[in-house]
């Protein structure tokens, strides 16, 4: 049965972290009733009117699609009004141009049906001011997990020979929130057997999980984000063993590492970021707990985060060297002091800043971080420090208020800094690399690997965009953080407080990097013989030869490219000639030989060969029988060897 909710649309969102779920699923929750919010179309005009004429349609179409709403051809699904206006004779030539609006009494004008997205985008210029009531039919897809398709490990998880994927497989989920997680174990979507660690106090405590929900009428809220996340990984591996840590802090993700490495976990999957843990490569207590977990062999995914900007989208991610204005005030560019939330702070919410400086050799500098009110430049909020500081502050007012940060610098010593906000708003003025935070910073280990998102429908296009919120690199120290890219907006939410069934959509990294875990436990479970070594540079390169979009070889928004598994056969085998793994496989071939030679000498007869790199073996052997080789970055060469 389909799924559908009646949701409204704002195209100028951007998407933020810690949980890692987009602004618009949490903006979800701020509409109240039958879903109908005012706005003036001014705010959406934002989103389109910097662009070349000839790319505004697709830009809204392609916005409109990641939103998920019903796209029919090159139509939408609307059902919206508009009052006050005074456009009626605009309203009646374009209606003359196919738009097919419809006047109603006292001068309203309303439509409900399809309408061309090139009809919607000229009323979206032509009425830049109006105010209007939309409503948009957002669609979810008939099939709700995506995921295990995109990345094949569908192949892994059906079929006579392979129904229980991740089976032998330990996997700890890291995250908070688990609202809903009764209802959606009573309904077979997340784990039913697992252990669940509180690690809120530092220290991990086994209990039970707390699992309700109340009063929700809206899925955002009701569904929390570890319920999310551990319902995606489900999708791709229901028969693993799993244990799910409940982790709100730094020190509790760190902490929640060392339970899981010492419990001998094979993955370890978390869509949470950490802010402020050190300027440095492999600095804090996250990178502490992942590089110690290195000798337990534990293959470990986190999310990049979602504080990447484009030309039309504002992020939240900030940094660069101290620039002085003279007076000890950093100029964010040109002679702007102030770099702006781009929305105002509505009452009651807030709006924060995490900030952290290179000490640049040891020697500190004395800043001041300071909250304004952009309307006459009163400090809202301010703090001293000399490494990094957490400023945050609530309007406690009847009214709207315009934000921006300002950083002044107390001492003459002014290194680089850096600065995040996290889903609470977008900055002026932002970064479009360096933006992933710890542990994207933990770069000792290789077995860590920071995931970056890619629109579901796109997955399989020959080189798509990634989402343009995901979190690019280098780190801080100029080293590869993201490692591989994995699908997003694959899982449906469902929730139920009042006996009526609710769902909604979960996106962001956050949904992408259980994906990806969930992809490697069902790969590992039907390859036992493998170690998180051989899985990690199996799915490294096996998105290197066949999906490595973006620039060629390694790049700093992809990674090595998007995941994807061979499909399952129990004559799958696997060749890698790479330095630590020069050994010879075992006659079962569960792990990956070192040569074809090997392979031909010692492994059973009827073999599929996955070669993930070239063979440089120089000295000719005679083949007496029979084997399909399947040769790295070209398919091409696939051929059968008798």
């Amino acid at each position: 049965m389909m799924k559908t909710l009646l949701k409204t649309i704002v195209f100028f969102l951007a998407i933020s972290c810690i949980s890692d779920r987009t602004s618009a699923q949490m903006f979800a929750e701020r509409i109240e009733g039958d879903y109908v919010i005012s706005y003036t179309l001014n705010q959406i005009n934002q989103y389109i009117s910097t662009m070349e004429p000839d790319l505004r349609g697709q830009a809204l179409y392609d916005r409109l699609a990641y939103e998920r709403f019903f796209l029919r051809g090159d139509s939408i699904l609307v059902n919206f009004t508009i009052t006050g206006n005074n456009e009626l004779e605009d309203v009646a030539r374009m209606n003359r141009q196919g738009a097919n609006f419809h006047q109603v009494l006292d001068g309203d004008i309303y439509y409900a049906g399809f309408v061309q997205i090139d009809s919607l985008l000229r009323f979206l210029t032509r009425f830049p001011h109006t105010t209007i009531k939309m409503e948009l039919e957002h669609v979810l897809p008939t099939n709700d997990d995506e995921g295990p398709e995109r990345t094949n490990s569908i192949t892994y998880e059906t079929g006579i020979l392979n129904p229980n994927a991740g089976s032998g497989i330990s996997i700890a989920i890291l995250d908070s929130d688990w609202t809903s997680y009764t209802f959606s174990m009573n309904n077979g979507l997340v784990p039913s057997a697992f252990a669940y660690y509180d690690c809120s106090s530092g220290t991990c405590i086994l209990t039970t999980i707390p699992g309700g929900n109340t009063g929700c009428t809206t899925w955002n809220g009701c569904v929390g984000h570890g319920t999310m996340t551990a319902q995606t990984v489900f999708d791709h591996a229901p028969a693993a063993t799993y244990r799910i840590y409940n982790t709100p802090s730094n020190s509790a993700r760190a902490a929640a590492i060392q339970h899981a490495a010492n419990l001998n976990v094979n993955i370890i999957t978390c869509s949470q970021s950490g802010y402020n843990t050190g300027w440095n490569d492999n600095t804090g207590v996250i990178c502490s707990a992942v590089n110690a977990s290195g000798a337990n062999g534990v293959l470990m995914f986190f999310s990049a985060g979602n504080r990447n900007g484009t030309a039309t989208i504002n992020g939240s991610h900030w940094q660069g060297n101290f620039n002085d204005n003279g007076s000890g005030f950093h100029r964010w560019a040109g002679t702007d002091i102030v770099n702006n939330r781009t929305t105002s702070v509505a009452p009651d919410d807030g709006f924060h800043v995490y900030i952290q400086c290179d000490n640049d050799g040891g020697i500190f500098s004395v800043y001041e971080v300071q909250i304004i009110n952009t309307a006459n430049n009163n400090v809202l909020a301010n703090s001293s420090f000399t490494q990094s500081r957490f400023l945050s502050w609530t309007n406690s007012t009847s009214n709207n208020i315009n934000v921006g940060i300002r950083l002044r610098a107390l001492t003459p010593f002014r290194p680089q800094f850096e600065m995040w906000t996290h889903n609470e708003g977008q900055y002026q003025y932002f970064s479009t690399t360096n933006q992933t935070s710890s542990p994207g910073n933990c770069t000792s280990n290789p077995r860590l690997l920071t995931v970056a998102a890619v629109e579901q429908a796109n997955y399989h296009q020959s080189n798509p965009s990634a989402m343009w919120y995901s979190s690019s690199g280098p780190s801080n120290n100029s080293n590869n953080s993201v490692a591989l890219s994995g699908p997003t907006n694959t899982t449906v939410a469902r929730f139920s407080s009042t006996g009526t069934q609710f769902t909604g959509s979960y996106g962001g990294t956050s949904a992408a990097t259980p994906n990806i875990a969930g992809t490697a436990a069902a790969f590992w479970s039907k390859h036992s013989g493998l170690n998180a070594t051989h899985v990690r540079n199996i799915l490294i390169f096996k998105a290197f030869n066949y999906k490595n979009w973006g620039a060629s070889g390694y790049d700093d928004q992809f990674g090595w490219g998007g995941t994807y598994l061979f499909s399952y056969n129990p004559a799958n085998i696997y060749m890698h000639q790479i330095s630590g793994n020069s050994g010879i496989a075992p006659a079962n071939g569960v792990y990956p030989w070192y040569s074809l030679k090997d392979i031909h000498n010692m492994a059973p007869n009827n073999r599929h060969v996955i070669m993930l790199t070239h063979d440089t073996e120089t000295v000719p052997f005679i083949i007496s029988k029979n084997m399909f080789i399947n040769a790295a970055g070209d398919p091409g060469t696939n051929k059968r060897i008798e």
